[in-house]
């Protein structure tokens, strides 16, 4: 990521990110949602605001922090043993940790 400049505006990538995060709190508040499953999306969607950041540091501390908390509503995924949400959720933590990895 060094050899290339950021762009002075990254509203164009960040927007649709808190859009879709306001949309899946709306999801979140109708109870016969997959309260799980959208908590999950919202703490992956943390993930992609890496370009935001300016400092090596912070990023990569900040980043960690978000993938760590994925596994608390993740846990409660797997633990209704059903395997179509069983790997559903290993393939968000596949692709969050692909991210945490790039970091």
């Amino acid at each position: 990521m060094a050899r290339f400049a950021k762009p002075a505006d990254i509203q164009f990538l960040m927007a649709p990110l808190q859009f879709a995060y306001d949309q899946a709190d709306n999801v979140k508040r109708d109870r016969k949602s997959p309260i799980n499953q959208v908590s999950v999306l919202m703490d992956a969607q943390q993930l992609f605001q890496y370009p935001g950041f300016d400092d090596t540091k912070t990023l990569v501390d900040t980043v960690e922090e978000y993938y760590n908390m994925l596994p608390f509503n993740g846990n409660k995924i797997l633990r209704t043993d059903v395997q179509k949400d069983i790997d559903w959720y290993n393939s968000v933590m596949a692709i969050c940790a692909a991210i945490k990895t790039f970091v």
